[in-house]
């Protein structure tokens, strides 16, 4: 995220002082209320901090207000398959919602085919599961992104026991755990050398 207060929240995420982390991502939200970013990295804060069931219903609510935002409808989809206080009718909408993310997604939309599984899961079907998200490793294979296929063997390995995961996102997600930014910028022009003395 950029800014102070988005690089607040993911120094404060990385450092697991989680009250920190979603007092500078929610003052990013009141300050930034349509970005979908923000909103994700705050839900992310709040199932790190214990807080889903609130994560699940600002998601939820947020998709209301966006409803032709497919990733705002995402990260309901998201919470709503991974938090123990949706109810069943809400996981059944996660389902349909994810479903048709997932359709109308291009073929190597390895994110929402995440998505999908994730709802696959969390309503019981384990193996259609497993398959959905073992298309989404085999296009982060394919476009030779190591990161991406260990944040989805992550819940891939999950849906094969049968586990639903906890969190909207896996572990290694930079939602969850933030990368350090980088110091410096090769961008940058180098400094000019200094004059020769005479």
């Amino acid at each position: 995220l950029a800014g102070a207060q988005g690089s607040l929240g993911d120094l404060a995420m990385r450092t697991g002082r989680n009250a920190d982390a979603l007092a500078a991502y929610r003052a990013l939200a009141v300050m930034q209320p349509d970005d979908v970013e923000v909103w994700a990295h705050l839900l992310a804060a709040q199932f790190v901090a214990g807080q889903r069931a609130a994560g699940l219903g600002e998601a939820l609510g947020n998709a209301q207000k966006h409803p032709r935002d497919p990733m705002f409808a995402e990260i309901a989809v998201r919470a709503a398959s991974t938090c123990p206080a949706a109810t069943a009718d809400q996981k059944k909408k996660a389902l349909a919602d994810g479903q048709a993310l997932y359709r109308s997604a291009p073929q190597d939309s390895a994110q929402f085919g995440e998505s999908y599984a994730l709802a696959l899961a969390a309503n019981g079907k384990w193996e259609d599961a497993a398959q959905t998200q073992g298309a989404s490793v085999f296009v982060a294979l394919s476009a030779g992104d190591q990161v991406a296929v260990e944040q989805y063997q992550e819940f891939y390995k999950r849906f094969q026991a049968r586990q639903l995961p906890t969190r909207p996102w896996a572990d290694s997600h930079p939602l969850i755990k933030p990368h350090r930014p980088l110091i410096g910028s090769p961008a940058l022009p180098a400094p000019a050398a200094p004059p020769p003395a005479k």
